[in-house]
Order: C-alpha cells, then structure tokens, then sequence
C-alpha cells in the first residue's frame, strides 16, 4: 500500500503547500486513516514519487483511533452524570445554554455559551 502521490510536483515546497496537501495524501488502512509523516509528504510533494505505507504507521494510527474512543466514551458517562445532554446543559440562573465538548482527557469542558431564544453562540 502506498500513499496518494500528488499528480504534480512543486519545486520548492511551502508550509502551506504541505499544509494543504498532506491530508490528501492519507489513505485508510485497516479502518484507520494514516497520514505520511512530514519527511515523506515533502518527498511525495518535490519528486511525485508515492511512498509506501509503514506499519508503525499504522500501528501509531491505530493507537490513536483507540485513544480518540476511549476518549470519547469518557466524555459520554461524563455528561450522562453531571446531566449533560447533546453537549449542552440549561444553566437556569444565567439563563443561557452551556456548550462542552471533551478536553484532553475526555471530562467535559465548558467551552461556548448559547443563547436559547435564538440559538445563536454568545461566545
């Protein structure tokens, strides 16, 4: 298996060449996206040559996919105790939404609040 090659070549490639680029080069293996590690997308990017897939690679994609449900999960029991619902929480005594989504760890973090009239974000 071999990452997605772009189908031009860039002589000089840029940080937002690669920016842009980098992604487009992932391809899914196993059920998890892998994306070429920066040395590699900017070879792919300078000489169009594909590069193959690692399986550290893969193995690293995998770990990640697995920390990102576990996360996730945690950000779920979470919210269902503190009565978290969808992400948000009615907060009656400043009589606004509260917006969470999970922090690094997966516990819910308060991050946006909505007005419930308009649905509109307050900031």
């Amino acid at each position: 298996m071999f990452f997605n090659a772009p189908t031009t070549t860039i002589a000089n490639p840029t940080t937002r060449d690669f920016i842009r680029a980098r992604p487009l080069m992932a391809v899914e293996v196993e059920g998890v996206k892998v994306m070429p590690t920066r040395q590699e997308a900017f070879s792919m990017m300078a000489t169009g040559t594909p590069v193959a897939v690692r399986e550290e690679a893969v193995a690293a994609a995998k770990a990640r996919a697995e920390a990102e449900a576990l996360k996730m999960e945690r950000f779920r029991h979470f919210c269902e105790e503190d009565g978290i619902v969808d992400g948000e929480k009615m907060n009656p005594e400043r009589g606004i939404i509260e917006v969470f989504a999970p922090d690094a760890m997966g516990y819910p973090t308060h991050v946006l609040d909505k007005c419930p009239e308009t649905g509109e974000y307050l900031g």
